[in-house]
């Protein structure tokens, strides 16, 4: 009888013991993780400013005759935690797509037509097109006048979405964060094929095969969020 008694009491105190070991863990790790979240840097915001703020680009043929333009921004923030960009993102108005090198209007409207049209960015299905940041290295040793870090990014056009890499140049102020890149992109990653080698016979292209790479050059100009 005795044995038994002290069998259960034994079985009792470790059962106890174990639960009480266990709540504590989940405590400990509910704490650590409520920790980690405080932790995390939310930084400071800042919003491009949109009449500060440009972005360029460069389309060109094998002849390497070339036309350059532009895209308007209709949104994009930024946050910084002391001297480090740790987030961002962008949206491009793809109906704002312009031609700055031909000069006959009529010439001009049907090269930026042809540009919105399914043959290209197909802008009446997908009007806009965006790059979400996520992540940020410094180029060690970079010199004056040379890109600062690497951004990497999710790029988002005609509703599918690539992870690039940009080389630019981030300056980070009190009232305003700068940021300048020139890369280019391979448009048939997004489905962009007319007039390339990759798709049709270059022969039958012949002076219309129009080489894979897009330049952009980007200049994106941020003043902090109001509070």
């Amino acid at each position: 009888m005795k044995n038994t008694v002290l069998l259960t009491l034994s079985a009792f105190v470790l059962a106890f013991f174990v639960a009480c070991g266990g709540g504590n863990s989940n405590a400990v790790e509910a704490n650590e993780a409520g920790e980690a979240a405080e932790a995390a840097p939310t930084g400071k915001e800042y919003n491009v400013d949109l009449a500060k703020s440009t972005v360029e680009w460069t389309g060109t043929k094998i002849t390497n005759a070339s036309h350059t333009g532009g895209i308007s921004l209709t949104s994009g923030s930024v946050a910084v935690d002391g001297e480090t960009l740790i987030k961002g993102s962008f949206e491009l108005d793809m109906n704002s797509i312009t031609n700055a090198d031909i000069t006959d209007e009529e010439s001009n409207q049907m090269l930026v037509g042809h540009l919105k049209s399914g043959d290209f960015f197909d802008v009446e299905k997908h009007p806009n097109a965006t790059f979400v940041v996520t992540k940020v290295a410094a180029i060690e040793g970079a010199q004056t006048g040379q890109p600062t870090h690497n951004v990497s990014g999710n790029l988002t056009i005609k509703g599918m979405t690539k992870e690039i890499t940009i080389p630019a140049t981030v300056g980070i102020e009190e009232n305003q964060v700068a940021i300048i890149a020139t890369f280019t992109i391979d448009r048939t990653d997004w489905d962009i094929k007319y007039g390339s080698g990759k798709f049709f016979d270059v022969k039958e292209l012949g002076d219309k095969l129009i080489k894979d790479d897009i330049g952009f050059r980007v200049k994106l100009v941020a003043t902090p969020a109001a509070a």
